[in-house]
């Protein structure tokens, strides 16, 4: 048990160090094998965590308990971390070479976000967690910047500044947090609450505010569309699939293990994340369905489905939760594979609007099938996760007599299948780029084990709920 708890610690250390390895002077080959293996390492650590720890534990490193650094290490933590590694590696699988204008090479800012994910899903500790938030969004501003495109000037500089106002939001927080109670220990917050001290509104909404614009919640996603839009198909990818899961993620520990979801529900702040969540899902999804701009479609889908998350965490109990953290892995494979397959049809052909996607099934039949399959789950189209996440949402409305807001989650899955499909009837079954030969890509296989990683969550989806659903208990 020792050395287990130690793994995710091992981790972030090697993703640090590589990350160090990788402003050496060193054959470009050789970088990327050192980044394969270590990303593979790190992803075969997760998997041996996750197998073989038997219960929840919190690793105080150093052992200075309450000031020091934190991790709660349980199986939850460690399939979402494992998942994500998992992810990330794909994507460097399926992404190729970076043009020549590129000054640096991108790996050192990868290696940065996967171990700030890393540490904002294990850690314990409200400050721990805002040094790596820091490191978050500081290598994004580089992810998005790394094809010195003039284009992602602005946008870049945007990400910066609404970013750093909800560092300093949470800052706020967690600074007043620490006025009040001389620690910032998930658990050590917890039982104060628990022992009737409960005057921590205001460290609560700064916090949450905070979490937010990062999360890219409705009204605060305004840096996401440009950020998001306007950077490598590569960088897009990365983005989208786990850097702006990382926030949520660290929120939604912080409402269940720090504060609790009833003293919260008592506060009134959950009723404002489901209104807020559901304005988000409809109004991106419907500014979604205006946009020509395939890249841009993506971004503001991203924001309805961080929408669709913010719901989740907004009703207030278990399953609800669960499912969000579901539609977290759901939406990460799925965008990894949009962005990235979406941002090489532009860097390569010029292909950027929807228009032009006529007959892609032609030019690319593995690549464009898996752009159609994944779109279709974040649709909703039944068997697939979207659909099972939504059918939980409604259900869960449904049955709370919250039947207006169950008839807008199912509504808002239409708006998405109504830019979803025209691109995919477009692709699949009207004629054009006849003078493009056939692609033959040796890293497409990656594809297929990205379409199955979709199948396996459809299959296992009641299982893995109520596995998430048996973990989110344990943390309350």
């Amino acid at each position: 048990m020792e050395t287990l708890i130690k793994i995710p610690v091992i981790q972030i250390g090697l993703l640090f160090i590589m990350s160090i390895m990788n402003n050496f002077k060193i054959n470009v080959k050789t970088k990327r094998v050192l980044e394969i293996t270590t990303l593979f390492t790190v992803f075969s650590l997760g998997v041996v965590l996750f197998l073989f720890l038997d219960k929840g534990v919190v690793y105080d490193i150093g052992g200075y308990g309450k000031i020091g650094i934190s991790f709660y290490i349980d199986k939850m933590t460690a399939l979402l971390s494992t998942f994500f590694i998992g992810v990330v590696s794909l994507v460097v699988f399926a992404s190729r070479t970076l043009k020549k204008n590129s000054t640096l090479f991108p790996f050192t800012f990868l290696n940065f976000i996967l171990l700030a994910i890393i540490g904002l899903i294990y850690t314990a500790d409200l400050f721990n967690a805002y040094v790596f938030i820091e490191v978050l969004t500081i290598s994004s501003a580089a992810m998005v910047m790394v094809e010195k495109n003039k284009k992602s000037v602005i946008p870049t500089i945007n990400y910066i500044v609404i970013n750093s106002v909800g560092s300093g939001m949470y800052l706020m927080g967690i600074g007043y947090l620490y006025y009040m109670l001389g620690y910032l220990n998930f658990f050590d917050i917890r039982k104060s609450i628990e022992s009737g001290y409960y005057n921590l509104i205001v460290p609560v909404i700064l916090i949450t505010i905070g979490l937010s614009i990062k999360s890219a919640l409705f009204p605060m996603h305004g840096w996401l569309p440009g950020a998001h839009g306007k950077a490598s198909s590569y960088s897009s990818s990365i983005l989208s699939a786990i850097v702006i899961k990382g926030p949520i993620i660290l929120l939604i520990k912080i409402y269940v293990i720090a504060f609790g979801i009833d003293y919260l529900r008592g506060e009134g702040i959950l009723e404002i994340l489901l209104i807020l969540g559901l304005l988000g899902i409809v109004f991106a999804s419907l500014k979604a369905t205006l946009k020509s701009k395939v890249k841009e479609k993506l971004a503001y889908s991203s924001v309805a489905q961080m929408g669709f998350i913010f719901l989740g965490l907004g009703i207030g109990n278990v399953y609800s939760i669960a499912i969000s953290i579901f539609h977290i892995l759901n939406h990460s494979i799925c965008k990894s594979v949009m962005f990235l397959y979406s941002g090489e049809l532009k860097e390569e052909l010029g292909i950027n609007k929807d228009e032009k996607y006529d007959g892609i099934f032609k030019y690319d039949k593995i690549g464009f099938a898996a752009f159609t399959m994944m779109g279709l789950s974040l649709s909703g189209i039944p068997i697939l996760p979207g659909f099972i996440s939504k059918l939980y949402y409604g259900k869960i409305l449904f049955e709370a007599g919250n039947m207006l807001i169950g008839v807008l989650v199912v509504f808002s899955g239409l708006l998405t299948l109504s830019y979803i499909l025209p691109m995919v009837i477009r692709g699949g079954f009207k004629n054009g780029h006849e003078e493009l030969e056939p692609i033959s890509n040796n890293r497409r296989w990656i594809l297929y084990i990205d379409m199955a990683i979709l199948i396996i969550l459809s299959v296992v989806s009641k299982d893995m709920i109520d596995f998430i659903v048996a973990n989110v208990n344990l943390w309350r």
